[in-house]
């Protein structure tokens, strides 16, 4: 490629820049590819000055400018309440956490126990629970934001894993993975402030509402979904969700009435990827209802899981195969349109359903990485 000239373009001898250069007068030699850049920012309505009034739709801001690290961690919302693990603008693993109301307002910064970091949060309306993994094993904490004072809940050696807590009603549940020359899995259940842990063996991937615990049976793939009473641990039905070897499921969603669930087909030529589908079934299992599909080529497919409640569910929706500015939607469980959670330029990365139609994401809508709310979903944008 010849030389640039004093406007970006070919000609300008090399000899004649670096005499400029020595006499201080260097000129705009960028001038031409700046131009290609502006040019192509203006097709896209993106014009000088943007960053001076980019906004955001949200209702609340929870947390702002926050690394961008923050992205590997996805918030947790609950019964008005939410959680995000603290990351070190240096993307150092977090070993604390914040947590507040998710109608806004100030937030708290909660160091967890020495020796361990932080895998996971899940929230209700007053306590968090974090699954804790350390050198020496792992741990199920529990912190009280009424009393702030936190306690271990579970603690293993380092031939087990803690993963996936989930609290509702008074309950927490997780899920233990041993491996003892075996591997054997199980799901732990606890009431709060009570004495004693139920083990329900051979299940993973728990989850709790104030009537139910889901789980499911088997391995990744080759999976069944179980029900059982949250109360007494009463099996209530079983229902074989993935039968074709090589596609999976993951963490199902109890719900007071329903449960949602997740299919994600992996035999699709590349670069297709894997197709992504979930179902809504009665607590019973009797039904099976499609709520939402997403037919695009996933580089992430895990971002996709449903987030629900029992009045709708949200779910990460790419606009592109690169995932550029992905958008949130909802649909309500009953049926129904989706319509976005959001309508911000920024997109939204991962979100967290809270109660009712409230949904908490990270947000990229103002240059920066910011925690925030919607009471009810901002579409249909125009």
């Amino acid at each position: 490629m010849p030389p640039l000239d004093a406007g970006g373009q070919p000609g300008l001898k090399t000899r004649t820049l670096r005499r400029r250069i020595a006499a201080g007068q260097p000129g705009d030699y960028w001038s031409g590819p700046r131009a290609i850049v502006t040019q192509a920012f203006a097709r896209r309505g993106i014009t000088p000055g943007w960053e001076d009034v980019a906004a955001t739709d949200a209702q609340a801001v929870l947390a702002t400018d926050l690394p961008i690290f923050s992205a590997w961690y996805p918030p947790a919302a609950g019964g008005g309440r939410w959680a995000l693990a603290d990351i070190d603008p240096s993307g150092a693993m977090p070993t604390a956490f914040q947590t507040g109301k998710t109608r806004g307002g100030p937030a708290e910064r909660v160091p967890t126990p020495a020796g361990y970091i932080i895998t996971e949060l899940s929230v209700d309306s007053r306590y968090v629970a974090v699954s804790l993994a350390g050198p020496d094993g792992w741990a199920i904490w529990l912190y009280d934001s009424t009393t702030r004072k936190g306690s271990f809940v579970d603690r293993v050696g380092a031939s087990s894993t803690l993963n996936y807590p989930t609290l509702s009603g008074g309950r927490i549940a997780w899920q233990q993975v041993t491996d003892n020359g075996e591997i054997s899995f199980a799901v732990k259940v606890a009431t709060i402030g009570a004495p004693g842990v139920r083990r329900i063996p051979d299940v993973t991937f728990p989850s709790l509402s104030p009537t139910t615990l889901a789980a499911i049976a088997g391995s990744d793939t080759l999976a069944s979904l179980r029900t059982y009473d949250a109360a007494t641990l009463r099996p209530l039905a079983q229902k074989a969700i993935v039968t074709t070897e090589g596609d999976t499921t993951w963490v199902p969603i109890a719900l007071r009435d329903n449960v949602v669930w997740t299919y994600v087909d992996w035999h699709r030529d590349f670069p297709l990827g894997p197709e992504v589908t979930a179902y809504v079934s009665s607590r019973d299992l009797s039904t099976q209802r499609v709520l939402n599909r997403i037919p695009l080529p996933q580089p992430w497919s895990a971002s996709l899981t449903v987030q629900a409640t029992d009045a709708a569910m949200t779910q990460i929706h790419p606009n592109s195969i690169g995932w550029v500015r992905p958008n949130a939607i909802q649909k309500p469980i009953a049926g129904g349109t989706a319509v976005p959670v959001t309508c911000d330029k920024g997109g939204a990365y991962l979100v967290a359903a809270d109660e009712g139609t409230a949904v908490v994401w990270l947000s990229g809508a103002v240059g920066q990485v910011d925690l925030v709310m919607r009471r009810t979903p901002a579409g249909p944008c125009r």
